[in-house]
């Protein structure tokens, strides 16, 4: 199957110019749908982190298990805390 030549060039009629502004992408239906899914979805996961930070709050006054939550890795998730720290 032969590509034509329509198919190499950019959906939407967007400038590849080296002086295309940082929003450029933003033309573009597809990538404006995935910017704003992905910002929607930050947003899900940080109000999860705070949701389990209150409630590690809530079930012991542990700093270190609240910052552990913070972090994103969970007690048990960092590999280089089992390992205290040292690379193996």
């Amino acid at each position: 199957m032969k590509a034509s030549s329509d198919d190499a060039k950019p959906h939407g009629g967007a400038a590849t110019t080296a002086g295309s502004s940082a929003w450029a992408p933003f033309r573009s239906p597809d990538f404006a749908r995935m910017a704003s899914a992905q910002f929607v979805s930050n947003i899900g996961s940080w109000m999860q982190t705070v949701g389990a930070q209150e409630l590690m709050l809530t079930l012991t006054t542990s700093a270190t298990m609240v910052a552990l939550i913070s972090d994103g890795r969970g007690p048990s998730g960092c590999p280089a805390l089992r390992a205290g720290g040292r690379d193996r």
